[in-house]
């Protein structure tokens, strides 16, 4: 796994502000009080959504700690698209995103440094999940501002694979389990697809290979800043694909079946026997699974054999705050309150969000306030930690798109690995060198 060389910075950092919080009360579990009288006074922050929905009734839900404990402090959404708040000379005092997101928002000007404030507070980053701490440290590094911290982690989603029990009992093979890799996952999607009583099974939809490109921490662009897919990363994530697509009846009798979409194929049709997901996806859909009827259940996301304890990459919605915004004070310390272990634990048991604190206890209770996953195998998913996320580049979105195609290539046009990958990388090179000319 890929370290970062800003933790090092970071553990100087944290060194010296926990001898400068002499004076002050350290931070364990809860912010300090010095500076949160501002949450004391009437003070109405405006809330954007900037990867996520965001309105008065999802700020309820998520904001409860924050409106339960400080009346005075009134939380509002604003449906003003940012580039008319920006025109008209104004932005909204908080923001939330997520970290595919903060690269733009960054470059934006849209998310402040929150350095000065993690110190001013003695807010420990090591409380939160490592991966997001790494990848916080990418994102300064990108811009050349290494002790920079543009987020506050908020919550976080967490890679699954889900599975049709009735499938795998009508071939006769046992469920997949917790620490599962692709290669097992392989041999039971083998082992699960054909035809049953009529009924045509498919054992996997492996997703959308820049999807996996990203669990695998897989960077568009080395350390120099150049579009680099002929690395033994691009090619094991493709040998999954390609070994999928090779098992008779995966396809179908339609050639360009080779995109299941996952949730709907499998609570709908029940012929699909496995696909990874996301936790809060399979949270969403509970309901309507068992209003089906439908034999589900969960496990660890698979891993690959090198990297046997990172599944799926890092994926955290986080709040951002402008420098110029109006009240980026008490915005500041809403986000701070927002990460306590009080708050973490709320968010984990009653909106069903994973707690961003690299806190067991915390991440366990995640949907009990709902038994939602009740007599299921919801801890396995805890087993694997998440790997760190691709580096952040201005045109990954635009690769992405591009490597979208990589999997009809292998599926319909049976071209093999490297010859995609090679020509994958040649349009990527392309794309690259337009995007920095018109920008």
């Amino acid at each position: 796994m890929k370290k970062v060389g800003w933790l090092g910075v970071l553990f100087i950092l944290l060194v010296t502000v926990s001898m400068a919080g002499c004076q002050n009360e350290e931070v364990g579990n809860e912010t300090k009080e010095i500076g949160k009288d501002v949450l004391e006074e009437p003070v109405t922050i405006t809330i954007m959504g900037s990867a996520m929905m965001v309105d008065d009734d999802m700020i309820d839900e998520f904001f409860k700690p924050i409106i339960d404990k400080y009346p005075n402090v009134s939380l509002k959404a604003t449906s003003d698209s940012i580039e008319d708040m920006v025109a008209a000379g104004k932005v909204p005092d908080m923001i939330i995103t997520s970290n595919p997101s903060l690269y733009d928002n960054i470059e934006k000007e849209l998310a402040g440094d929150m350095s000065e404030f993690f110190e001013s507070q003695n807010i420990d980053l090591s409380r939160f999940n490592p991966a997001i701490v790494e990848d916080l440290a990418q994102h300064g590094e990108v811009f050349d501002t290494p002790d920079a911290i543009y987020a506050m982690p908020l919550s976080l989603n967490y890679g699954v694979l889900m599975y049709n029990k009735d499938i795998f009992d009508t071939f006769g093979v046992d469920y997949p389990e917790a620490g599962i890799t692709w290669d097992d996952v392989i041999d039971l999607a083998r082992k699960t697809t054909g035809m049953r009583d009529g009924i045509e099974y498919i054992g996997l939809d492996p997703g959308w290979i820049h999807e996996l490109f990203r669990a695998h921490s897989l960077s568009y662009v080395d350390d120099n800043g150049q579009v680099d897919l002929m690395t033994d990363g691009f090619k094991e994530v493709m040998d999954v694909f390609d070994q999928a697509y090779s098992i008779p009846g995966m396809i179908g009798q339609n050639e360009e079946n080779y995109g299941y979409g996952g949730m709907g194929i499998f609570i709908e049709e029940r012929r699909l026997a496995m696909f990874p997901a996301w936790v809060t996806m399979v949270t969403e859909n509970i309901p309507l699974m068992e209003e089906s009827g439908l034999n589900w259940d969960i496990t660890s996301f698979p891993t690959f054999t090198g990297t046997p304890e990172f599944g799926r990459n890092i994926d955290y919605h986080a709040i951002i705050i402008p420098e110029t915004a109006e009240n980026r004070e008490a915005a500041l310390h809403v986000a701070a309150e927002m990460v306590t272990e009080e708050a973490q634990l709320y968010l984990s048991k009653e909106v069903n969000r994973v707690t961003v604190l690299d806190n067991p206890e915390i991440r366990e209770s995640y949907a009990t306030g709902s038994n939602a996953y009740e007599g299921k195998h919801l801890q396995d998913i805890f087993t694997v930690d998440p790997s760190l996320d691709r580096k952040p580049s201005p045109y990954n979105q635009e690769l992405d798109e591009l490597m979208m195609d990589l999997r009809r290539k292998l599926a319909v046009e049976n071209k093999d690995v490297n010859t995609i990958l090679r020509e994958a990388q040649e349009e990527a090179e392309t794309l690259a060198k337009e995007f920095e000319k018109n920008h």
